[in-house]
C-alpha cells in the first residue's frame, strides 16, 4: 500500500533523450517559464512608461508536491527601506522570502496591483507592476501538477499534487588535465575566411584544455559581425595540434542551426570548466539567451540554457533546461 501512495505523489520521470528545453510565457508585466525537472521562475518585467524606477522581484518554485514559492527583492544600497502593496506596508527590510512567508506574499502580490519599495522615511523608491502575476502562477501550478491541492495559491483545493513531468539529465566530464594545451599554429584558422579588405577584430584565439586528450580552440571571427553579437568558432585538437570542429548537442550561434559549431559571444569558464554562449536581444542586455556547456570527451553538451525573450529591463534570465554533472 505504501509503495502505491508514493508513486502516486511522485512527480512523473521522462527519460532524458537530449536537451529539450522548454518555451517561456507572458502574462501582463510578468515572463514565466519552466525548466525540465519542473522548477519554475516567474520575474516582473518594466512597464512601457515607468513612474518609478523598476523593482527587480523574482518568484522561483521548486518542483516538489509541497515546495512553497520563494520571492527575491533587489535591495537597495540604503538601510530600513520596506515594502508595500498598493499602499500597505508588508515588509521590513527582507531581500528573500521562502517557506510559508514566501507562500503568503506570493498570494497577496497575486490579488495587487503594485509592489512598491519604500524608503526609511516612507518615500517611494522602486514599483514593479503585479498585472498578470496570477495568470503566471496558476501557469506554474497546472505545469507543476498542483492545480485543487493545498500547495496551490491560485486553485487550491484537498488533493495531493502530483507534481510535473520531469526529465532529468546527467552528463559525465572527464577529470581536469594539468596538461599544457596543445600546440597550435595559428595561422592555419584565418586562411580563407573571407576577411581579405575588411577592418578585422583583433582579439586572439582562446586555448584551453580540456581533458588528457584534447585541447579547445575558441576562434573568434574577425570580421561580419554585429554591434553586439560576436561570433566565434569552437574547433579542439588533439595532443599533435590537429584541429577540427567542435560538435554541440544543441546550437548556440546566430544561425540557430543544428550541428553548427559557431557560438555567440563565447568564452571559456576555467574554474567550472563551462563553455559560455550569450545571445544578446539588444545591448542593454536585457533580453536573449546564455547557454552553457560541458565537455564530455566527445560533444560539448548543454548544461544550462535561460532565456528572457522580451527586452522588458530585466537582467535576470528564466532557466528552462539545466543538468547535474559530474566528474567521472
Amino acid at each position: 500500500m505504501s509503495f502505491v501512495l508514493m508513486l502516486a505523489i511522485a512527480p512523473a520521470i521522462t527519460v532524458y533523450g537530449g536537451p529539450s528545453p522548454s518555451e517561456t510565457r507572458e502574462f501582463g508585466d510578468w515572463m514565466v517559464g519552466c525548466d525540465n525537472t519542473g522548477s519554475c521562475t516567474a520575474i516582473a518585467l518594466e512597464r512601457d512608461a515607468e513612474v518609478y524606477e523598476a523593482l527587480k522581484v523574482a518568484l522561483v518554485w521548486d518542483s516538489h508536491p509541497v515546495a512553497d514559492p520563494r520571492v527575491e527583492i533587489e535591495p537597495p544600497d540604503e538601510a530600513g527601506w520596506m515594502l508595500s502593496i498598493d499602499g500597505r506596508t508588508i515588509n521590513v527590510g527582507s531581500e528573500t522570502f521562502s517557506g510559508k512567508s514566501g507562500s503568503r506574499l506570493a498570494q497577496l502580490m497575486a490579488e495587487g496591483r503594485h509592489l512598491t519599495m519604500k524608503s526609511a522615511q516612507g518615500e517611494d523608491l522602486k514599483q514593479a507592476s503585479l498585472a498578470g502575476l496570477s495568470a503566471a502562477l496558476l501557469y506554474i501550478e497546472d505545469r507543476q501538477g498542483r492545480i485543487g491541492s493545498r500547495s496551490a495559491i491560485i486553485r487550491p483545493g484537498n488533493a495531493k499534487a502530483t507534481g510535473p513531468r520531469a526529465v532529468h539529465a546527467t552528463l559525465n566530464q572527464p577529470r581536469q588535465s594539468w596538461q599544457a594545451p596543445a600546440s597550435i599554429k595559428f595561422e592555419q584558422l584565418y586562411k580563407r575566411d573571407g576577411c581579405d579588405g575588411y577592418i578585422v577584430r583583433s582579439e586572439k584565439p582562446t586555448v584551453e584544455r580540456l581533458d588528457s586528450k584534447t585541447t579547445l580552440v575558441l576562434v573568434p571571427w574577425r570580421c561580419q559581425n554585429g554591434a553586439y553579437n560576436f561570433s566565434y568558432n569552437v574547433m579542439i585538437a588533439d595532443n599533435s595540434g590537429h584541429l577540427r570542429p567542435a560538435k554541440l548537442d544543441f546550437p548556440g550561434g546566430m544561425s540557430g542551426e543544428e550541428g553548427s559549431n559557431d557560438l555567440t559571444n563565447a568564452s571559456w569558464e576555467s574554474e567550472r570548466r563551462r563553455l559560455i554562449a550569450h545571445q544578446l536581444g539588444r545591448g542593454t542586455g536585457d533580453c536573449g539567451a546564455r547557454n552553457e556547456y560541458i565537455w564530455d570527451g566527445k560533444t560539448f553538451r548543454l548544461a544550462l540554457r535561460e532565456v528572457m525573450p522580451n527586452c522588458r529591463g530585466s537582467m535576470r534570465f528564466i532557466p528552462v533546461w539545466r543538468a547535474d554533472v559530474v566528474e567521472r
